[in-house]
């Protein structure tokens, strides 16, 4: 559909359950979810099918590498990158622990220019650079990680835990601090003049000082679903049954 004026471009039938879709330059990438449908590559312009696997795929959200996608099955040591034109396998890499299952969320973050971050295991991340044939432990935690990706924020990596954070410099690994609130968050960090913002599932926007350490609280809903980025100074919050704009002055307020 053309964002402007909501215009129908192309449709394109699809099995039931596909799960991921992603985008790579020209190419739509669908399917490959839980293993329910291969996956299919159209063309973004025209939608046109170019090619799909002949049986079906487990992968994790596939992200865009290079000229292709990186795939990979959860549990499995092996992640591999796969050409946008055709589907063909290019290159792949052992990990040092087994590809964590973030189910429909991702459980890869691209992180500077061919250079992918993957949570494995129970603790730890794997780096990849799609200059080099073999993959590396980039850091091990000193808890038990959230399967899920890590996300950027204020030129830090922040890696989710059950209720809070463990975060490292992007660079080479090192801990930075913990972060714990107590309770499971939604994800999106938010990083504010003085600091960041991160909410909790019960309603509560966490107010961090730029170190780390818990500065407030603010209730802003019953329950949150999501905190997503709208301006450097304004959010939204997906609550249980609204959409609730935040205008974001300091850690003190909002």
């Amino acid at each position: 559909m053309d964002l402007a004026t909501g215009r129908e471009i192309w449709s394109a039938d699809l099995p039931a359950t596909p799960g991921h879709l992603v985008v790579s330059a020209n190419v739509v990438l669908v399917g490959g979810w839980r293993g329910y449908t291969p996956l299919r590559a159209f063309d973004l312009a025209t939608g046109r099918l170019r090619w799909e696997t002949e049986q079906r795929i487990r992968t994790v959200l596939p992200v865009p590498a290079g000229d292709g996608f990186l795939i990979g099955v959860p549990g499995d040591i092996r992640v591999r990158l796969i050409d946008r034109h055709d589907g063909r396998v290019r290159a792949a890499w052992r990990l040092p622990q087994p590809l964590v299952d973030n189910d429909a969320g991702s459980s890869i973050a691209t992180v500077g220019p061919g250079r992918f971050l993957l949570r494995c295991g129970r603790r730890a991340l794997a780096e990849i650079d799609l200059s080099s044939d073999t993959a590396r432990e980039f850091v091990q935690a000193e808890t038990d990680l959230v399967a899920a990706a890590p996300e950027q924020a204020g030129g830090l990596l922040w890696l989710p835990e059950p209720r809070g954070y463990t975060v490292v410099d992007p660079a080479g690994g090192r801990l930075q601090w913990r972060v714990d609130v107590g309770e499971r968050l939604v994800g999106q960090v938010f990083p504010t003049a003085d600091g960041f913002l991160v909410a909790g599932i019960s309603g509560v926007l966490f107010h961090l000082t730029s170190d780390g350490r818990l500065a407030n609280r603010t209730r802003v809903a019953r329950r949150i679903w999501a905190l997503r980025s709208a301006a450097p100074d304004r959010l939204f919050a997906v609550a249980k049954g609204s959409l609730i704009a935040i205008a974001v002055r300091n850690s003190a307020g909002s």
